[in-house]
C-alpha cells in the first residue's frame, strides 16, 4: 500500500505549485489540473521511475542514507526593480533560511511538525567555485526593464522563464529561489520540482514566512491535499494515505474550503469523509490562513525524502557547502542500464568550477534537454548511447548507457496433443518471463489449453517489463479446412510487389511487400477473421505495393473442401480486379455472400496480389524479364477468414454519412424488415474499438424501402469518426452492418487546437479572422517557446511548428487579439 501512496504523490508533482497571498484563492496556473499530473509529462515519467526504484530499494533494506540529515545547497536570486533600495534585505533572507529549518525539523513555530530531517544553507561557493563567505544571495538589476518594474512575473508581466534567463544557477547542485517585486496570477509564491520556486519578496520577508515552507514542498514532489478539479467534487489530492479526500479547488472557484484552523473549524465535518476536517487544516501544504501552516504529515515526510534521494539525488553531492572549495570537474551523472518501458531517464551533466561546452551523443552533438530522451529498442533488444562532456575549462567525462526492453524472441507456438498447445522462445537477457495458462520452465509455457489464449509478460529484476498477448495457433483452433495447395512462387521476394492491404468487413490488414514480409505467402486464418451474412453485399478492397500495377484476386472456399474452384458452377473467385498504380493503388468492388456458403465455421478466404495476369491461387508467378539480374520476383498470397451467419432478417441497400453545421448526420435504407427492433448506432475513433451513441427503433416486419437517419452532435471539429450500426432482432440476435467514416468540419469552438495532443512538432490553431491574432508557445515553466508560424489557405487558421524540439508535457497557447489585446489561453499536450 505506501509503494502505491507515494508513488501517486510523485506523479501528482510533475507541474508547479503555487501558494496564494491572503487566503486560498488559486492562480490562472491552476486551470486545467494545477497541481495534478499529466500522464505524458517527461517530468512525470522520470519521477516515476526514481520513485519506483527508490521504494523497491527501500523494500529489500537497502536504505542508502537511512537516518541521515539531508543538507540542500540554497541561492536566492533577488530581481531588483529598482537601483535606489532593495526588495529584501539579506537578514531577512537569512530569515527566510532560518524559517525552512523550523519547518523541515519540525521547531520553533513548527513544533509539533515531523522532523524531515533536512537542512538548507545558503551555498559558499558560486558555479565559477568563486567565494561567498556570507552564503550565495544574488541581486539583478532590472531596473531597465519597463514590463517587470510596472507588472511583475507571470501573467501581464515578464515570464518566469525570462527570468531565469537573467540568472540561473546550475539547478542539479542548487536550490534556486527567485524573490521578485509581484507575483501578477495572484500568487505569493510557485514552485514544482524541476524549478525551485519564485516568490513575492512582501509575502516573504515577513517574521513568520508561509510561502518557502509551501513552495519547497511542492520542490520535494508534495501536491496539495485537494484536488484542482472545477467540479465542486471529492478526491484525492496528493495520493498520500494520511491526508483526507477533500472537495476541489482552484480558479474562481465556487467550492466551499475550509481555511481556518481553530477548535471550531476543524471539528467541522468534511463532506468528503463524514469526518471532522482535523489537522489537515493546519497541514502547510493545504490552502489555510495564516497562523495554521504548522505541520507536515509522516508519509509527506517520506515522500519529501525519496524525491530528494532520487530526482534531487545531485544535491546530496553538490560540493558548494564547502568547507573546502570545489575542485573543478566535468560530471555526468546518471544510470547504467535503463528500462526504455519506464518513463525517461535523468542523465544529467554538470561542469563544476566552469560552464558546459559542448555534449555529444553517439559522436553528434546536442542539447542539455536531449539527455532526457531515450531510444526505442524493439521487445528483447538493447541499444547503448555514449555520453561525452565537454567543459568550457577544457575538462571532459564520459558515461555509456545501455537501454532494454524486457522481451522474448523468436516465438514459435505448436501443438503438443490433441488438447494443449506450447510456446518456445529465446530470452538472451533472462528476463523473467510469467504466462496466464500453461507453465513456465525455462524457455517453454506447456500445456496450454486450446481453448484458451495465452498472456506472457516479461520484465526485469525490477518490474519493468511488457506483455504479449499469444494467439491460440491454427493447429489448436482446428479452424479452417486446409488448402489443397500451398502457394509457389518461383521468382522469389520482391521489393517492388505485394499485398500491402486487405479491407474486407471487420478484416482490416496493412502488411509489407513480399521482401518487407519475407514471404510470398502468409497465412492469417488465426488472426484475421471477419464475420458475414449469407445473402448480403459487403466491399472489398486490395492495394497494392508502392506505385505498381498489380493484378488482384480473392478467393472464398465458399463449400470449405480446401480447393478454390474457378469454374461456372460454384465459383469461389470471388473478386477480381487491376490497380492502377501510383498513389492511390486499390482495387475495390463488392463481394455478394451467396446464400449456398457453409455456414458458422470459418472460411478461408485467399487474396492475391502480383504482377502477373496467370498468377492464381496456387501460383504466384511474378515479374522476371528474363535477362540476367532484372528479375523483379514475385508478389503475394495471404489466407484470412470469415465466418458466414444466416441471412439478416434485415436487407440494409444504403448507409452513408456526411457533416454540416450540426454534426454528422447518418442515414441508412432497408429494402425488408422481419422482426427489426432497431438499430444502435455505434462509433469508434478508430475503426476498431467501438461504443453505443443513439438508438433508431426499425419497423418491425415490412416489405417496403425505410428510410432512416441520426444526427451525432458530439464531435470536435477536423477528426474523423467510424460509425456502424447495430441491427437488433426482437429475439435478442443481431448484425453489424459495414463501417462508413466520416471527417468533421463543423467548428465547435472560436479557437481550436488540433491535433491535441500534438504528435510531433506541428500543429494547427483553427480560429475565423486569424490575421488579426498573434500566437505565442509557453512551456509549463513559464518560458517561451520558439515557433515558426504561417496562415493556413484552409479552415484552420494557423499552422505552427516549434523551432527546436518541444519536449513531451503540458503547453499553453497564448492568443493575443491585435485589435483589441484581448487575451486567450488555449492548453496543448505535446506526446
Amino acid at each position: 500500500m505506501r509503494l502505491i501512496l507515494l508513488f501517486c504523490a510523485f506523479l501528482a508533482s510533475a507541474d508547479a505549485f503555487c501558494q496564494i497571498a491572503n487566503g486560498p484563492v488559486a492562480t490562472s496556473q491552476t486551470a486545467n489540473g494545477f497541481c495534478g499530473y499529466e500522464a505524458d509529462s517527461l517530468l512525470e515519467n522520470q519521477i516515476r521511475f526514481l520513485i519506483r526504484q527508490r521504494l523497491k530499494q527501500k523494500s529489500e533494506g537497502k536504505s542508502l542514507r537511512a537516518n541521515e540529515i539531508y543538507r540542500i545547497p540554497v541561492v536566492v536570486h533577488v530581481i531588483e526593480p529598482t537601483t535606489e533600495s532593495s526588495l529584501i534585505t539579506d537578514a531577512q533572507i537569512n530569515g527566510i533560511i532560518t524559517n525552512l529549518n523550523d519547518a523541515y525539523r519540525g521547531q520553533g513555530y513548527y513544533l509539533g511538525s515531523p522532523n524531515v530531517e533536512i537542512e538548507f544553507e545558503l551555498a559558499k561557493y558560486g558555479p565559477d567555485c568563486a567565494a561567498y563567505p556570507a552564503g550565495a544571495i544574488t541581486r539583478y538589476d532590472a531596473s531597465g526593464n519597463a514590463t517587470y518594474v510596472a507588472k511583475g512575473v507571470f501573467s501581464t508581466g515578464v515570464t518566469w522563464g525570462q527570468v531565469q534567463s537573467w540568472v540561473t544557477w546550475d539547478k542539479d547542485l542548487y536550490l534556486n529561489i527567485w524573490i521578485v517585486n509581484r507575483l501578477d496570477n495572484g500568487a505569493a509564491g510557485v514552485g514544482g520540482p524541476a524549478q525551485g520556486f519564485i516568490g513575492a519578496a512582501s509575502a516573504m520577508k515577513a517574521a513568520h514566512d508561509y510561502v518557502s515552507p509551501h513552495e519547497v514542498g511542492h520542490y520535494l514532489g508534495l501536491a496539495h491535499p485537494f484536488p484542482s478539479l472545477d467540479n465542486c467534487g471529492c478526491a484525492d489530492g496528493d495520493g498520500l494515505a494520511d491526508t483526507p479526500v477533500l472537495t476541489s479547488y482552484g480558479i474562481g472557484s465556487i467550492c466551499e474550503h475550509n481555511g481556518a484552523c481553530s477548535d471550531a473549524a476543524m471539528a467541522l465535518i468534511n463532506p468528503c469523509t463524514n469526518t471532522p476536517y482535523g489537522t489537515i487544516q493546519k497541514n502547510i501544504m493545504n490552502y489555510v490562513n495564516g497562523g495554521c501552516d504548522r505541520l507536515f504529515t509522516n508519509d509527506q515526510l517520506n515522500a519529501m525524502r525519496t524525491t530528494l534521494e532520487t530526482y534531487h539525488e545531485t544535491l546530496l553531492t553538490s560540493p558548494v557547502l564547502g568547507p573546502a572549495a570545489p575542485v573543478a570537474a566535468a560530471v555526468i551523472s546518471g544510470p547504467d542500464e535503463f528500462c526504455t518501458l519506464d518513463g525517461f531517464p535523468t542523465t544529467r551533466v554538470s561542469c563544476i568550477c566552469s560552464e558546459v561546452s559542448s555534449i555529444t551523443r553517439n559522436g553528434s552533438v546536442i542539447n542539455e534537454s536531449d539527455l532526457s530522451t531515450k531510444p526505442l529498442p524493439g521487445a528483447g533488444n538493447t541499444s547503448v548511447w555514449n555520453y561525452t562532456l565537454t567543459c568550457a575549462n577544457g575538462l571532459t567525462a564520459s558515461k555509456s548507457i545501455t537501454f532494454y526492453n524486457p522481451g522474448i524472441r523468436n516465438v514459435v507456438s505448436s501443438c503438443s496433443s490433441a488438447d494443449n498447445w506450447q510456446v518456445q522462445f529465446e530470452n538472451p537477457r533472462n528476463y523473467i518471463v510469467t504466462s496466464s495458462a500453461g507453465v513456465v520452465a525455462g524457455n517453454t509455457i506447456t500445456g496450454i489449453s486450446n481453448a484458451q489464449n495465452a498472456t506472457v509478460t516479461i520484465a526485469d529484476a525490477e518490474g519493468c517489463g511488457n506483455s504479449i498477448i499469444l494467439d491460440i495457433p491454427c493447429c489448436a483452433q482446428k479452424v479452417t479446412h486446409t488448402a489443397q495447395c500451398a502457394p509457389a512462387a518461383a521468382n522469389g521476394l520482391s521489393a517492388y510487389y505485394g499485398l500491402t492491404n486487405f479491407t474486407f468487413g471487420t478484416i482490416n490488414k496493412n502488411s509489407g511487400n513480399s521482401q518487407e514480409d519475407g514471404a510470398n505467402y502468409v497465412d492469417r486464418t488465426c488472426t484475421d477473421v471477419a464475420e458475414m451474412n449469407s445473402g448480403n453485399s459487403y466491399p472489398v478492397s486490395v492495394r497494392g505495393n508502392y506505385v505498381n500495377s498489380h493484378r488482384v484476386k480473392v478467393y472464398i472456399d465458399y463449400n470449405n473442401d480446401g480447393v478454390f474452384t474457378t469454374g461456372a458452377a460454384d465459383n469461389e473467385l470471388a473478386f477480381q480486379g487491376t490497380t492502377p498504380g501510383g498513389d492511390a493503388n486499390f482495387a475495390t468492388g463488392n463481394i455478394a455472400i451467396p446464400i449456398t456458403a457453409v455456414r458458422n465455421i470459418p472460411l478461408r478466404v485467399r487474396v492475391l496480389a502480383d504482377p502477373a495476369s496467370t498468377s492464381d491461387a496456387c501460383t504466384i508467378i511474378g515479374y522476371n524479364t528474363g535477362r540476367t539480374l532484372v528479375n523483379y520476383g514475385s508478389g503475394q498470397i495471404e489466407d484470412f477468414s470469415v465466418t458466414i451467419q444466416d441471412p439478416l432478417p434485415v436487407n440494409l441497400i444504403a448507409f452513408e454519412g456526411e457533416a454540416d453545421s450540426e454534426g454528422i448526420k447518418l442515414a441508412w435504407e432497408t429494402a425488408q424488415e422481419d422482426g427489426n427492433k432497431g438499430f444502435e448506432i455505434e462509433r469508434s475513433p478508430d475503426g476498431l474499438r467501438f461504443e453505443t451513441k443513439g438508438f433508431v427503433a426499425g419497423s418491425n416486419t415490412t416489405a417496403v424501402k425505410s428510410q432512416y437517419t441520426y444526427l451525432d452532435s458530439d464531435v470536435q471539429p477536423h477528426l474523423r469518426y467510424f460509425y456502424r450500426l447495430k441491427q437488433l432482432d426482437f429475439d435478442g440476435k443481431f448484425a453489424f452492418s459495414k463501417i462508413i467514416n466520416v471527417v468533421n468540419t463543423k467548428d465547435l469552438a472560436t479557437f481550436y487546437v488540433f491535433p491535441n495532443p500534438i504528435i510531433g512538432q506541428e500543429f494547427r490553431v483553427a480560429m475565423s479572422s486569424a490575421a488579426n491574432y498573434d500566437l505565442s508557445l509557453i512551456a509549463l515553466n513559464g518560458s517561451q517557446v520558439p515557433i515558426e508560424k504561417k496562415l493556413s489557405d484552409s479552415s484552420a487558421g494557423w499552422v505552427v511548428k516549434g523551432r527546436q524540439e518541444m519536449l513531451p508535457g503540458l503547453y499553453t497557447i497564448k492568443v493575443r487579439n491585435k485589435v483589441n489585446n484581448e487575451i486567450r489561453y488555449l492548453k496543448a499536450m505535446v506526446r
